[in-house]
């Protein structure tokens, strides 16, 4: 994966701070607590969910973006990142992924607690789906949002409560609920399907895990 060297050199000398290497961006979206040992990569409509084994605690994310010169950052994927050593290369990809059937991934911890928020994180994908459908942008996107969360959950086509104007802009949104711990980052992703990659450091453990989606 071409990106992989750009981003993880971006992780060794500016961990907290966005900003590009070569054409790749890197931004730090936030941290995810994760309660046991494992973390989840879900589409939010049908139920396909893949597990990422990660120890508990408050884990750091990034989201990788190709910002190509003279064009709009697009993001590509989210990277969790759970160990202090920095990961320097890929590992093998082992063919584990998670379909997604509505163009919205969510990345997790547990989802029997984060109902609320995934919900509210659908409608604002929505309202972000629509604008860019309304704006020439990523149209085949909508059909596959509105018929997958018409077949499996309509309440993601209402308005959202709390209208954010620049939820998902940048492709990707964050929301966390003091009150239960939890927090759900989603992912627009304009492809069927995604890999999950291992990270690995110097050693050769692995200290994070990539999630990456096709765009278009």
């Amino acid at each position: 994966m071409d990106f992989a060297e750009a981003l993880f050199a971006h992780l060794v000398e500016a961990p907290q701070r966005s900003g590009p290497r070569d054409s790749w961006w890197i931004h730090p979206v936030g941290t995810l607590p994760v309660s046991s040992d494992m973390a989840l990569v879900y589409d939010p409509t049908s139920g396909e969910a893949d597990g990422l084994e990660v120890p508990a605690g408050s884990h750091r994310v990034y989201a990788v973006m190709d910002a190509a010169p003279g064009e709009a950052p697009m993001t590509l994927g989210l990277l969790l990142w759970f160990d202090e050593a920095p990961p320097v290369e890929l590992g093998e990809y082992s063919g584990v992924g998670v379909m997604t059937h509505c163009g919205v991934v969510c990345l997790g911890d547990r989802r029997n607690d984060d109902g609320a928020l995934v919900s509210g994180l659908m409608r604002l994908a929505g309202q972000e789906i629509r604008r860019r459908a309304a704006n020439g942008r990523d149209r085949g996107l909508l059909p596959a949002f509105e018929g997958a969360c018409r077949q499996y959950g309509p309440d993601a086509l209402q308005p959202p409560e709390n209208p954010t104007p620049d939820a998902f802009r940048a492709g990707w949104h964050v929301l966390s609920d003091e009150l239960t711990g939890s927090t759900v980052i989603a992912l627009l992703d304009h492809g069927e399907s995604g890999g999950i990659y291992p990270c690995l450091d110097a050693q050769g453990r692995e200290v994070a895990h990539l999630v990456q989606f096709e765009t278009g």
